[in-house]
């Protein structure tokens, strides 16, 4: 929080003591006349420069491997500088003690005083069961209905998202438009206005495990049950590691045969930049669309809370998509869809029409396993690529403090965003701004 530049290079500041500043460099410095410190300013989130001119060396230590000055600087020259290096060596006196007893000093400071903070008293409240988690999640969804909602509209596709064992197993037996009606009876969600309009479309596989996506029989009975159904189809390829290109490469040969022989084109999520050549060839039958590991957003629950979020909070809506020349370098390769998730802070969503994932959004993925390792080895640290996975994520789920609204999934932790499903204002927003299609996930 602390930055010092002598001649355009950057130092490490050590320690801030009244009118003395001690900073450490690699290689020794031979004149140290003008030196400017960048604070950062906590009260508008962002750091400030002070410049020294005229400073006086008392002190140069020299290490193995690096060299420590002390200077003693004009404070003189810049009045408000003491008060801002106060408030950070404050916060760099903090003792490590627990969470909580550093936020109640945090909140003894002055320029923290109407900051809202991080609530870590609510941190030990679980909820017993992951169907108690799901009844407070939907139930306010639950109790809006068509009537009391919004009546059917046309002005955006509903999409719905088979990403697991289990639901391909239901579509299989069931097909996609009970397994539909099931899910939402399940949710509480079956007279929802938002999700009373006609199926139209299918997401088929995972975006995030390479394990949960269907083999090649199962996506063969998926297809054809979608192709009975009248839906379209967007094929979810999650990253890829070098074992699995040589499946994917089978996997789009038979995607091109079926469309062939049923007159059809599919959209396929492009979550690996491998796949930008993979699916060259196949631009005639197979629709890139950009998916949600490549568009990046920083997405957590704890956002808001974070400091300078209501100054900067516009500038947390965007991200890589909203530069002109990164569209353009993806509309070369022949993708113009985008796959947003709705997370708690507005999406910035760029010209054109493009997809909006809810009510789950994913914060973060490994590429390796978290609950294998604890299944397997009883040790979450003693993670490992999995070659042969047992799928343990389809019984066993993380659950998360109550007030963050999080669960844990194999490799993957997601949020919860309820707000499509209570606030038809911001559906309103979302169309009129370029979102053509809703994708809902029941898990």
């Amino acid at each position: 929080m602390a930055i010092g530049f002598i001649e355009g290079q950057d130092y490490r500041i050590l320690k801030i003591c009244g009118d003395e500043i001690t900073f450490e460099s690699d290689e020794q410095i031979e004149d140290v006349d003008v030196l400017e410190v960048s604070l950062f300013n906590l009260t508008r989130s962002e750091y400030q420069a002070f410049r020294f001119t005229d400073c006086e060396l008392l002190q140069l230590k020299q290490r193995e491997f690096s060299c420590t000055y002390t200077l003693k600087v004009d404070i003189g020259q810049h009045e408000d500088f003491p008060y801002y290096s106060g408030i950070l060596r404050q916060l760099a006196e903090f003792p490590q003690t627990a969470s909580g007893q550093v936020q109640s000093r945090l909140g003894s400071l002055d320029f923290l005083r109407n900051t809202q903070m991080y609530d870590y008293e609510k941190d030990s409240d679980f909820h017993e069961s992951y169907e108690l988690q799901l009844a407070e999640w939907f139930g306010p969804a639950s109790r809006t209905t068509i009537e009391s909602g919004r009546h059917s509209r046309d002005d955006y596709e509903l999409a719905l998202a088979i990403n697991n064992t289990r639901l391909y197993k239901q579509v299989a037996q069931y097909g996609y438009k009970a397994l539909m009606q099931s899910e939402l009876e399940r949710l509480g969600l079956d007279k929802h206005w938002l999700v009373s309009q006609p199926l139209t479309r299918v997401y088929i596989g995972n975006d995030y495990c390479p394990h949960l996506c269907p083999d090649e029989e199962i996506l063969c009975v998926l297809l054809a049950e979608a192709l009975s159904a009248e839906l379209d189809v967007t094929i979810v390829l999650p990253s890829l590691t070098e074992a699995q290109l040589e499946p994917v490469q089978r996997l789009l040969d038979n995607l091109n045969e079926w469309c062939s022989s049923a007159g059809k084109t599919v959209e396929v999520t492009v979550n690996d930049w491998s796949l930008f050549l993979l699916l060259e060839p196949y631009r005639q039958t197979i629709t890139p669309v950009l998916g949600k590991l490549l568009n990046k957003i920083k997405k957590d629950p704890r956002t808001q809370l974070m400091f300078g979020y209501e100054r900067h909070k516009e500038k947390m809506q965007e991200n890589n998509v909203s530069a002109p020349h990164y569209s353009a370098f993806l509309n070369k390769w022949g993708i113009t869809r985008f796959e947003f998730e709705a997370h708690g802070t507005s999406n910035r969503i760029p010209e054109g029409t493009h997809s909006l994932h809810f009510p789950y959004y994913q914060i973060n993925t490994s590429a390796f396993c978290p609950l294998y390792a604890e299944c397997v080895h009883f040790n979450i640290y003693k993670q490992k690529l999995v070659e042969h996975c047992p799928q343990f994520c389809g019984e066993l789920c993380k659950l998360y403090p109550k007030h963050v609204n999080m669960i844990g999934r194999g490799n993957s932790v997601f949020g919860f965003d309820g707000t499509l499903l209570t606030e038809p204002d911001v559906l309103d927003q979302y169309v009129a701004n370029g979102i053509d299609r809703l994708v809902f996930s029941v898990e």
